[in-house]
């Protein structure tokens, strides 16, 4: 098994996109300083781009300057507990211009931050409402 990966500058800062040949496999908030799952260096990681990476990128890009609404990128998950998947695949089904909270997708009661910080979530969610 084969990884490609690029860190991309996106209007909330870069973000770690990394793909197999076929689908998405990981887009996080880029943090030199936060290891990346071990999956993806316990084999073939290229850090250059591929047809995923591009087609991210692009949707990413349409995202930002609102002409995208819904994502139609290929995901594989290679790690996370069936409970993690299951929260992921509902995060899925959010409708853009709409809002869960932690309790909604969750369903523990637990509420926790944002893995990219307070101000991106404010971004990201005032971006939407303008639309």
């Amino acid at each position: 098994m084969s990884f490609f990966s690029k860190v991309y500058e996106s209007d909330v800062g870069p973000l770690m996109i990394i793909s197999d040949h076929n689908s998405l496999c990981l887009l996080k908030f880029y943090d030199p300083n936060r290891p990346i799952n071990q999956i993806f260096f316990e084999n073939k990681n290229q850090t250059k781009s591929n047809e995923i990476i591009d087609l991210t990128i692009n949707q990413i890009e349409e995202y930002f300057s609102g002409s995208r609404k819904v994502f139609k990128i290929p995901i594989t998950y290679y790690y996370g507990t069936d409970f993690q998947k299951k929260v992921w695949n509902e995060l899925s089904t959010v409708k853009y211009g709409n809002t869960r909270s932690y309790m909604d997708i969750a369903k523990s009661g637990h509420l926790s931050g944002y893995g990219g910080g307070i101000e991106k979530k404010k971004f990201l969610l005032n971006l939407e409402l303008k639309s």
